[in-house]
């Protein structure tokens, strides 16, 4: 039986996720993801607009909806699923209810400008609700109430997602997730 003298040398540590991630200023964060849009059609409000949630997302330790979406918004884009140019339209259906058509833009986009409109219709009427139709992910839904309760309102947002799971005992992919956030005004 033969033996040997070398001692085992220890294996490098392995680079944890922490040590990878490259550290940036949200303001560099908000000018990367603003040129990256930009750069892929969007016009500079639309780019602004989405670059300002995902910094958001990424700020409040929502990775999965930050910065990290950027690939797949683009190849939204570049499948044609995504118009990153259009503009929302705005369909005024009773006083204080209405309906954004997203037109296929980002959801940010859509979702801005349905959350601005309900505002706007809470301030006369005491209440503004809207539904928002053709339109994509619109990331962090935290970042589209907050937005209403910097107006001073009450905002409850709710989502649903292309199907992702099957229903219970199911074969096939037949419930989206559903995602809400509700925020309201407070006393300091």
């Amino acid at each position: 039986m033969a033996t040997s003298t070398e001692q085992p040398q220890p294996k490098p540590a392995a680079e944890d996720e922490e040590s990878r991630k490259l550290l940036v200023t949200a303001a560099d964060a908000q000018t990367f993801a603003e040129a990256v849009l930009r750069g892929n059609g969007a016009p500079p409000e639309h780019a602004r607009t989405v670059a300002e949630c995902l910094v958001a997302a990424d700020l409040r330790g929502v990775d999965t909806h930050g910065v990290n979406r950027l690939p797949s918004y683009m190849a939204r884009v570049r499948a044609g699923v995504l118009e990153p140019a259009a503009g929302p339209t705005l369909t005024q259906v009773t006083p204080a209810a209405a309906q954004v058509d997203g037109r296929n833009t980002f959801g940010a986009v859509a979702g801005l400008a349905a959350v601005r409109a309900a505002v706007d219709m809470a301030r006369v009427y005491g209440i503004g609700m809207v539904s928002v139709k053709h339109s994509n992910h619109f990331g962090m839904s935290a970042w589209l109430v907050q937005k209403a309760l910097d107006e001073g309102m009450m905002s409850l947002v709710f989502t649903n997602s292309s199907p992702a799971l099957p229903a219970w005992g199911g074969a096939y992919q037949a419930l989206g997730g559903v995602a809400d956030c509700v925020r309201c005004p407070g006393r300091r």
